[in-house]
């Protein structure tokens, strides 16, 4: 799943299965190994809805 923000215009949220399927994306990402895109930033995702979620 991914989506760009409204504000600020120039960030996008992209949710990953797994920390290191982020990282392998983000740095085979053709905008950020020709500078298009200088930085990322990996952060942990708990869902509370939704497909694969235990209900207690």
């Amino acid at each position: 799943m991914a989506g760009a923000l409204s504000e600020p215009v120039y960030r996008a949220v992209l949710i990953f299965t797994s920390r290191e399927a982020a990282k392998e994306f983000a740095e085979s990402d053709p905008y950020y190994l020709n500078g298009l895109v200088r930085s990322y930033v990996i952060r942990k995702w708990n869902a509370v809805i939704g497909p694969g979620v235990e209900s207690k």
